[in-house]
């Protein structure tokens, strides 16, 4: 069974973004790092032990990739929540988790291996099935979760700050066989996961420590 490892939330930019959120949930996020030669930085607020949100924009500090930016990044774009990864539990293996949903004709794309420093030094290695053709990631609309696997790294879960509980997270498609397959995939999840038929969307809804519950989806803007 998949876990929900983290969601990404794409901004057109990281200082506004990371502001936005902290006004938003009174919790600031921490730099996460750049990712060299994927042309983005992040910062990171966790859920729990296990579970993160991280939110992605343009690193100004690197040149232009070859390929298009990850998550469809784009400083033209308003904020959203753009997608999700899954880690493999039970003792699955990426490559497992990879041949099921490919069994079940959602899209994956490549194992590929990733790193990135954080500020303090600390050097994350991960690896994780790439999906950077804007094709594919129009045609998933966010809501088709890629998977991670941290290996001997420790998931940014727990060296971050605590942002709330991801209380639910609601996936839609328009496809009656990509919902099907979603749901066959019974992801696990700090929270309750949703998975229905309809317009593109993916939407989560988190309750801060406060009581309060914070909605985040694919179209707020900052």
């Amino acid at each position: 069974m998949p876990a929900v490892d983290h969601l990404v939330y794409a901004v057109p930019d990281l200082d506004i973004g990371v502001q936005r959120i902290a006004d938003l949930t009174g919790v600031t996020a921490v730099a996460g790092g750049s990712h060299p030669g994927a042309g983005t930085r992040n910062a990171l607020l966790s859920f729990d032990d296990d579970s993160y949100f991280e939110i992605i924009s343009v690193d100004p500090d690197q040149p232009e990739p070859a390929t298009a930016l990850p998550f469809g990044v784009d400083p033209a774009r308003p904020s959203r929540l753009a997608g999700f990864a899954v880690h493999p539990t039970g003792g699955e293996t990426i490559e497992g988790m990879a041949e099921q949903m490919t069994a079940l004709g959602l899209p994956v794309g490549p194992i590929t291996a990733m790193s990135r420093r954080r500020p303090d030094g600390v050097e994350l290695n991960w690896r994780l099935t790439h999906r950077r053709s804007p094709e594919i990631l129009a045609a998933t609309a966010g809501v088709v979760p890629f998977v991670i696997d941290w290996g001997a790294t420790e998931t940014p879960a727990r060296s971050t700050p605590r942002m709330g509980r991801l209380a639910r997270l609601r996936l839609s498609h328009p496809d009656p066989d990509v919902i099907a397959a979603l749901r066959s995939l019974d992801l696990e999840s700090p929270g309750e996961i949703v998975v229905t038929v309809g317009d593109p969307g993916l939407h989560a809804s988190v309750q801060l420590d406060d009581g309060r519950l914070v909605e985040l989806g694919r179209s707020h803007a900052l």
